[in-house]
């Protein structure tokens, strides 16, 4: 196995570009002992759930503190603008953004349905932070990357919180905003479900769909047949909110009437 680049260091793993027997992959290792229950969970994740081709392929591991994913050269969702304008310009269209929103919501029904129960999606307090989380395949499609803030929900008994810090922005959902008038305390912080990520969908999706693209000038029939589903998914209770396989359902829809 012979090195070809390191990519990146972070604070759980530090990841390099390896070539195997004339097959590029991702190799990562620990980069800090503290963090090892986080590498450790995403590799535990990874042995369950990429079995999906939606979630990036797990090839093997050595001692629970090395892993080797496929690789996938055109990095992550946030360079989408980038390359609707540069060597991907002739994907530059509503079909292939829209797509990218249904391949979103495909990973969120999967993981929120997944073999080992219903997961949320805790990487993802700001815009950036969640479109880093996914690889773009060669066809413009997603495949989850990141694995390791993945807990578990038990609907009705167990909640979630997404780390011991205070969140801000209009991006979390509001059940994930401390609402008290005194200093934020983890211990007092209500726990809360998957349908987090459901409050996210709509900036994602219309984050998709205005890449490389004036903001104003969209696909206007899309966008007003996006209004009903975005506006329940931003429901302030989250169990009004709907579940992603509803979500799916009408992106699907669209989708289908716009490539038909």
């Amino acid at each position: 196995m012979t090195p070809i680049v390191f990519l990146s260091r972070g604070l759980v793993k530090n990841i390099y570009l390896m070539n195997w027997n004339h097959n590029h992959l991702i190799v990562s290792n620990l980069s800090d002992t503290q963090f090892r229950s986080d590498f450790e969970h995403n590799l535990q994740m990874l042995r369950h759930l990429s079995v999906n081709p939606l979630i990036i392929q797990l090839i093997g591991w050595c001692h629970n503190d090395m892993l080797f994913t496929e690789y996938h050269p055109i990095g992550d969702a946030t360079r989408l603008p980038q390359l609707l304008t540069q060597e991907f310009s002739h994907y530059n269209n509503i079909s292939v953004k829209l797509n990218l929103c249904v391949s979103y919501v495909q990973i969120l029904q999967y993981l929120h349905n997944s073999p080992i129960g219903t997961r949320v999606m805790c990487d993802s307090n700001s815009l950036h932070k969640t479109l880093s989380q996914y690889l773009l395949t060669n066809e413009l499609t997603l495949v989850l990357n990141d694995l390791d803030a993945l807990p578990q929900v038990v609907v009705g008994h167990k909640g979630v919180k997404c780390g011991p810090r205070q969140l801000f922005g209009s991006f979390v959902a509001p059940e994930q905003l401390w609402h008290n008038n005194e200093s934020f305390s983890d211990e007092q912080m209500p726990e809360y479900d998957h349908k987090t990520d459901i409050w996210k969908i709509p900036d994602v999706c219309e984050w998709f769909l205005t890449a490389a693209t004036d903001s104003n000038s969209w696909n206007s029939s899309i966008r007003h047949q996006l209004i009903d589903i975005h506006k329940q998914c931003k429901h302030l209770d989250p169990q009004q909110r709907p579940t992603a396989d509803q979500v799916l359902q009408v992106y699907r829809k669209i989708f289908q009437q716009l490539i038909d």
